[in-house]
């Protein structure tokens, strides 16, 4: 079973990729958070982030064929061989102009999309990242037949809809049902945050090809290494490394942006999600509260062991 490392906006940039990469490991395959389009090109700074570590596969999210086609002919233009689609974004800015989620529901659109990547991209390894629909879990059902003729390397679903962003619970039910109506090799995505939880998600599904972890890599930088290798870290050993990786990230931070206010910009939003911490709250107040180098460093140091 692969597991693969979810794209999460600001959060998964090429530096924490590297640093997870090396200090944690036991991704198969990294997901860039979407490049999208910006008054008419690919935004740049997405694709500086995807340039920055080639071994990524960059996502892409578009609300048309034209944006797609701007999209893909600029990576493959820069050498990519593989490319995955963003139909699964529940964001309401993003789904309100037809994008992300919202493709699901757009069948023409998806016509287009399977044509495309047929034949005017036949050399790129495509995947689907997607989610059951906009807010009617079954609008998943008519896309089905247009995604089962594409030629995917993997689907990924999110079994929520977009209405539901984070909350309720996934529908594994529903995922259960995606995996008997498609063709394709299916990855499971959404609240994996221990390797109990993905013990019992192979367990149900012992087809299943891969898991996609995202918020619970975050927060547990172990997590896919202990999934992988069957064992579970004590919270010794889950605090160590995420401390460990967060400092990496810090100290690359400072080379490359300039002051206090974007280093800590950058480094602070993580700790919001170190459950192993989670009774720390003095500490982490003291974090989210850091405008300086030399507060945060010491909140950071008070959980130091």
């Amino acid at each position: 079973m692969v597991i693969y490392a979810a794209p999460l906006q600001g959060y998964t940039t090429a530096l924490w990729r590297r640093a997870h990469a090396g200090l944690c490991g036991g991704i198969d395959a990294y997901f860039t958070p979407f490049v999208r389009i910006e008054s008419g090109k690919p935004a740049a700074r997405a694709l500086r982030d995807a340039a920055e570590d080639r071994t990524a596969i960059p996502q892409v999210i578009f609300r048309d064929i034209a944006e797609l086609r701007t999209l893909c002919d600029s990576l493959a233009d820069a050498g990519y061989k593989a490319i995955d689609l963003n139909m699964g974004c529940p964001f309401v800015p993003q789904v309100r102009h037809g994008r992300g989620a919202a493709v699901i529901a757009d069948i023409p659109l998806l016509e287009s999309v399977a044509k495309d990547i047929s034949d005017r991209y036949a050399g790129i390894s495509f995947s689907i990242k997607m989610r059951l629909g906009i807010d009617d879990p079954e609008q998943w059902r008519a896309a089905m037949p247009v995604i089962n003729d594409m030629p995917l390397h993997h689907l990924c679903v999110h079994p929520r809809t977009a209405k539901m962003q984070y909350g309720g619970t996934a529908d594994t039910d529903a995922f259960a049902l995606i995996t008997e109506a498609t063709t394709h090799r299916v990855v499971y995505n959404g609240d994996i945050r221990t390797p109990e939880q993905a013990k019992t998600l192979s367990t149900r599904f012992p087809s299943l090809y891969g898991i996609m972890v995202g918020r619970g890599l975050l927060g547990r930088p172990t997590l896919a290494v202990e999934i992988s290798q069957g064992r579970k870290y004590d919270e010794a050993q889950q605090r160590r490394a995420f401390i460990m990786l967060l400092d990496a990230v810090y100290v690359e931070a400072g080379t490359r942006y300039c002051g206090a206010s974007q280093i800590l910009t950058h480094v602070k939003p993580y700790w919001e999600y170190a459950t192993a911490f989670s009774s720390e709250r003095r500490a982490l107040k003291a974090i989210s509260k850091a405008h300086t180098l030399a507060a945060y460093e010491s909140a950071v140091a008070s959980l130091r062991q």
